[in-house]
């Protein structure tokens, strides 16, 4: 079927609303097409800047600028720490925190602060109880 045995709907129920109105005036090309000229002028300008600072920035001497006064704090960089053989990394790791749990040492000698193991801390606190909790809460130790 054509286009051209398209009969119109003239049912007035259908009839258009008369109180209903279209644009009568089209875009203003004028306008647009200004626009889009001035946006790409624009463009090709802010284009221009970029590589002109980008050129006055490549050909700058280097002690040209003010250094950072954390600059003479900062680090040497040796580079990443690579981890070449992970499970001997790991069964170091876990060698120190064992040491750390498993034996005696002081952890500030001036202030008398020692670290016991960890299983004698768990029966300590099995015999006696952990007392802080019982002063919080207001008993007697």
């Amino acid at each position: 079927m054509g286009m051209s045995n398209h009969k119109p709907n003239l049912n007035p129920s259908n009839a258009p609303d008369p109180g209903v109105k279209h644009e009568d005036r089209d875009m203003d090309v004028k306008a647009v097409l200004g626009f889009g000229v001035a946006l790409s002028l624009g463009l090709v300008v802010v284009h221009f800047i970029c590589v002109g600072v980008y050129h006055w920035l490549a050909v700058r001497p280097e002690g040209d600028h003010a250094s950072s006064p954390l600059a003479s704090t900062r680090q040497t960089y040796s580079g990443p720490r690579l981890l070449v053989n992970q499970a001997q990394d790991m069964d170091d790791l876990r060698a120190k925190e064992d040491a750390l749990l498993d034996h005696y040492g002081w952890v500030d000698r001036g202030h008398g602060v020692v670290r016991i193991p960890i299983d004698r801390a768990m029966e300590l606190l099995a015999q006696h109880g952990n007392k802080t909790n019982a002063v919080l809460s207001g008993a007697q130790p």
